[in-house]
């Protein structure tokens, strides 16, 4: 318990002043954040699955770039 208590300190201090400091916008971050984190999660999964639409698949599979021999 001792082990956590100063990053928990920490983090607590650091939303505080996010929160006095941001008011409305912080909303508006932690939605981009948000957004930004499921998009990368996605893109993981397709590539874990090999997926054409993945992102580093993307540009051979609209034509805009040729296949590896």
């Amino acid at each position: 318990m001792i082990g956590t208590s100063p990053l928990f300190t920490v983090i607590g201090y650091a939303a505080h002043k996010a929160v006095t400091t941001w008011k409305n916008r912080l909303a508006a971050a932690t939605g981009v954040v948000l957004l930004v984190m499921g998009l990368y999660t996605f893109n993981g999964g397709l590539n874990i699955l090999g997926s054409p639409l993945a992102a580093k698949n993307l540009a051979t599979a609209l034509g805009f770039k040729q296949a590896p021999a």
